[in-house]
């Protein structure tokens, strides 16, 4: 059955029960989003449902005769990241080539790259124009390629040695333009990395592989093949933040398609600190909103089945609905909402439908898990808002994941304190306010930071904005 019939019926008959408790001017504005809240709730529940069904779906595979040719782009900004490269030169499959794209700004990471890439006599390419993010780089080097397929590869991403043999089992027609492999979370040595890293290995159990049967495959931007014709007839990468959704619905245009390989593991760095958790926020709240901004009506003109559009749209819609939840908080102020079971049933649908995969974990671990990922995704709602209206405005830029400096923490402070009061001064039981209070305490208690000589953070990435890097 197709999962999407169920969220659009579940959302449909919430949104009626809550509409028929309200009335006049409060249902014509407060409707809309009681609307979108039921369908986002209702795409988390009845996902995390049909997960188990689709877990156990296979795909069609092609036996690999002669081999093709492939190039591994392995793309660094100032994040370059030894062990993550050991992996890609450890790669199983003798019709490569590795290519270094290097936007990095300080002279010690340039040097770093430049050793490895001399001691594995692989090629490294930097930019003297440095624009349009990862997807500029990318773009870059795109018309001088001489392979079928290219794999991209993020500077702190551990792969497999037979990632790129497996991967290329999945071109099983021409219409299929990119594989996506799974992730896990590969760095737990903290209580941040060990209870966050749990919330990155289900979502894509979770959320990934039900859009090999219904919806449309994301590329994610990492840990992924690609065929190189199919990115050359759609113009390369869409140079904007978000470029990985971008490249999906342009090549979804014309007739191409991804593939989900949820059974081909390759590890990925979560943010080593509660800034640098913040500062990639940040970038995929900006990313998101200018996404939709550019993006909304190429989704909706597209060659796609009503379910697809809403699976492409459905997932990016949860940031932007941190704004309308901010004007909603102010407009209960002054209209109340009738507290009913519809609305309650509604609020528990919402706010408990993402914690569900939490409850799949071993006893010992749920709890733990349960509780910092909850508090910590509480406590972006104010960057949320902020950085969703910056990319709304077109000021969107790509901020490569890292601790920030002392001053730009001390900014951060200010605005989550501020709003908290403004949300207590709402409500004085507004545990978003007082969320955004506990900042500070947050960042005391998960801010690790290692310093280089320079006092600068190393934590694998830079504490700079970087409009143009690729990392």
């Amino acid at each position: 059955m197709n999962p999407y019939v169920a969220i659009v019926a579940l959302a449909g008959s919430l949104t009626l029960s809550v509409a028929t408790t309200l009335a006049g001017t409060l249902a014509i504005l407060a409707l809309p989003f009681f609307a979108l809240g039921a369908l986002y709730g209702s795409f988390n529940l009845v996902i995390f449902i049909a997960s188990y069904t689709y877990r156990k779906s296979g795909l069609p595979r092609r036996t690999l005769g002669d081999l093709p040719k492939v190039t591994v782009i392995y793309a660094t900004c100032n994040d370059f990241d030894a062990r993550a490269f050991g992996s890609v030169m450890r790669l199983d499959y003798p019709c490569k080539e590795v290519l270094v794209l290097d936007d990095s700004t300080r002279a010690a990471v340039r040097a770093q790259v430049d050793r490895a890439a001399s001691e594995h006599g692989v090629r490294t390419v930097r930019r003297r124009e440095r624009r349009g993010f990862k997807a500029g780089a990318i773009n870059d080097i795109l018309p001088s390629l001489d392979c079928e397929y290219f794999a991209v590869v993020d500077a702190d991403e551990i792969v497999p040695p037979d990632f790129l043999r497996r991967a290329l089992e999945y071109f099983a027609d021409e219409h299929i333009a990119f594989v996506q492999a799974s992730h896990y979370a590969y760095n737990r040595e903290s209580v941040w990395t060990g209870a966050m890293g749990h919330g990155v290995d289900l979502h894509w159990k979770v959320y990934q592989k039900y859009r090999n049967n219904y919806g449309v495959v994301n590329f994610l931007g990492h840990g992924a093949l690609l065929r190189t014709e199919a990115v050359r007839a759609v113009g390369g990468f869409p140079e904007i933040v978000s470029e990985d959704i971008a490249l999906t619905v342009e090549l979804a245009r014309v007739g191409f398609r991804g593939v989900f390989a949820d059974d081909l593991l390759c590890g990925e760095a979560f943010p080593e600190s509660f800034s640098a958790f913040r500062r990639r926020h940040k970038k995929w709240a900006m990313g998101t909103a200018e996404f939709l901004r550019l993006y909304l009506g190429r989704i909706l003109t597209a060659p796609l089945a009503w379910y697809e559009r809403l699976d492409l749209l459905l997932p990016a819609l949860s940031l932007p609905m941190t704004v309308l939840l901010s004007l909603f908080i102010v407009c209960v102020h002054f209209i109340p909402v009738p507290v009913t079971l519809p609305l309650l049933a509604l609020s528990l649908l919402v706010m408990g439908s993402p914690l569900l995969p939490f409850f799949t974990l071993p006893r010992s671990r749920r709890l733990p898990a349960l509780l910092v990922n909850s508090v910590a995704f509480m406590s972006l709602f104010t960057i949320s808002v902020l950085y969703v209206l910056r990319g709304a405005l077109g000021r969107a830029v790509f901020l490569v994941t890292g601790d920030r400096t002392t001053k730009s923490r001390v900014v951060d402070i200010a605005c989550d304190v501020s709003m908290g009061f403004a949300l207590i001064s709402l409500h004085p039981l507004n545990l978003l306010g007082f969320i955004a209070l506990g900042t500070p305490l947050l960042m005391l208690l998960f801010d690790r930071p290692q310093l280089d000589p320079q006092g600068r953070t190393q934590d694998g990435a830079s504490s700079e904005m970087l409009p143009g890097g690729a990392g």
